[in-house]
């Protein structure tokens, strides 16, 4: 059986160099590559094209704290490099799945699950993933650490935000929100959320738990 390549459109846009040798990058592209006012691009060569790409931004591993290792073994989160790629970094789901991935090099192994959370109020809080990592090789309160860390990244991404601000989230009842913290495993975690729904992230509440 013959199969036909699929093929891949190609995007082109325009745009003028003035007279101080500067270009306006397209909204298009900017949309595409998330590039945000501030960020730096590089321009670099290759086989006579000129490549225009933004430059990552590296942040510090959560897992190690930018140790490259935990407990004196690899840092299975960032391959013992200390740094992770920003973008990467807030996407719960590429750390899940590189971990999936990488995990028996490291002798990690992900249980990947949901909890469904009711709807309140007309707001939709849908299936949040729960990540469960085992291992034999590092200690069970390190486990549960690197596991809260990415389930806060979950809980980021999938409670609903207010229209006017998406860094402040929709207030869920006392019953809904227990239903969010019991997805963590340690005390730590379940205060830092439990603060973003009903001080540091609300519309209600001044980020010093003062109430607006």
């Amino acid at each position: 059986m013959n199969f036909k390549p699929i093929p891949i459109k190609s995007v082109y846009f325009k745009s003028t160099v003035t007279g101080k040798r500067q270009i306006t990058i397209p909204r298009e592209i900017c949309d595409m590559k998330n590039i945000n006012t501030g960020d730096q691009v590089i321009f670099r060569e290759d086989n006579g094209k000129i490549i225009f790409e933004k430059e990552p931004i590296n942040v510090t591993c959560f897992a190690c704290k930018g140790e490259t290792n935990i407990e004196g073994k690899r840092c299975f989160v960032c391959n013992s490099e200390g740094t992770l790629n920003k973008e990467f970094s807030d996407d719960a789901l590429k750390i899940i799945g590189y971990i999936a991935m990488r995990g028996r090099k490291y002798g990690v192994s992900v249980t990947f699950l949901t909890s469904e959370i009711c709807e309140e109020n007309g707001v939709q809080y849908g299936e949040y993933p729960i990540i469960k990592l085992e291992s034999e090789k590092y200690s069970r309160s390190t486990l549960d650490y690197i596991q809260d860390e990415i389930q806060k990244k979950i809980i980021e991404m999938y409670s609903p935000k207010i229209e006017q601000d998406n860094n402040l989230f929709a207030c869920p009842s006392d019953l809904l929100l227990e239903q969010i913290l019991k997805n963590l495993s340690t005390e730590s975690a379940r205060n830092e959320v439990r603060k973003w729904f009903r001080y540091d992230r609300t519309q209600f509440f001044k980020g010093d738990g003062v109430k607006s």
